[in-house]
């Protein structure tokens, strides 16, 4: 009987694993095994396949993300008509509202360069700065309320409170989501050892010819189908060699020409005076 070797399963993708299982779950199935303990473990096999569609894809898009770019979007709008606002009161007729622009215009200079790009992190962070400088800086209060400008300010704000509890609840849906799947796998591997090792020991103990020409077979259609996917994991293990082997070598020579122009960029001009010579100056005999 052959070594059945499946410690290589667990580097497979989550997609390449659970066709490993579904596989072997339809080759299991193909086989009435009179064998009490290896029916058990066939059983396992094919609860795992119905389980494992938890890790088809364990980074799938989540719900809450169009929710919390709409309120990116929206808090970006809401951002540009402050800027707008401040920009439009600079040449308004009212002095007072005139001085609150410029005030405004100078305080948010500082923030300008991220705040009207649409972000979560970054984004979010500058928002919280802006609110703090309104609840310490008088200044900016005063001209914010004489622009009445708290209301757009106030909607800003409660728009990222709600991307972060956005965000804090898909992350850890995600998480949860991951966790739940890497136990599944998990079980599943150990699931394919039990088979191995209970092919292996039944064949060892059983002392019914025929019986053990069964497991034979089933040894040798199992290990084919391991080796197909082991063959293929692989073999694409040495394309990503290669492919990062190619990428390092194009790096090194690009690197080397560079060096090389800036060299002869750097090369001393000589100019050779004696070379010089006046026109109709005879040259010396």
């Amino acid at each position: 009987m052959e070594k059945m070797h499946v410690s290589f399963a667990r580097d497979l993708k989550n997609i390449d694993f659970q066709e490993l299982i579904t596989s072997l779950d339809i080759l299991l199935k193909n086989k009435n095994l009179n064998n009490s303990q290896l029916q058990d473990v066939v059983e396992n096999i094919s609860h795992q396949r119905k389980k494992l569609c938890l890790i088809k894809n364990l980074k799938p898009a989540h719900p809450l993300t169009r929710q919390i770019k709409e309120k990116v979007h929206t808090r970006t709008e809401y951002l540009a008509s402050l800027r707008m606002k401040i920009d439009s009161d600079l040449k308004t007729y009212i002095p007072e509202n005139r001085v609150a622009a410029s005030t405004l215009k100078f305080w948010l200079d500082r923030y300008k360069k991220d705040l009207h790009k649409p972000s979560i992190g970054v984004q979010s962070h500058l928002v919280r700065c802006i609110i703090d400088d309104r609840e310490k800086e008088a200044y900016v209060a005063e001209a914010i309320t004489q622009l009445q400008l708290d209301g757009v300010l106030d909607a800003i704000m409660q728009l990222t409170k709600e991307i972060d509890e956005d965000c804090l609840q898909r992350s850890q849906e995600r998480s949860n989501r991951r966790t739940a799947g890497k136990g599944q796998r998990a079980d599943a591997y150990d699931d394919l050892k039990l088979l191995v090792q209970a092919i292996e020991v039944s064949y060892k103990r059983t002392s019914d010819d025929e019986e053990r020409l069964e497991l034979i077979g089933l040894n040798i259609r199992i290990n084919d189908l391991l080796k197909s996917f082991r063959s293929e994991l692989r073999s694409r293990r040495t394309k990503s060699k290669n492919k990062r082997e190619l990428n390092t070598a194009v790096e090194e020579l690009i690197s080397t020409d560079q060096k090389s122009v800036s060299v002869k960029r750097n090369l001393p001009m000589v100019i050779y005076n004696g070379l010089k010579m006046n026109v109709g100056q005879k040259h010396p005999r």
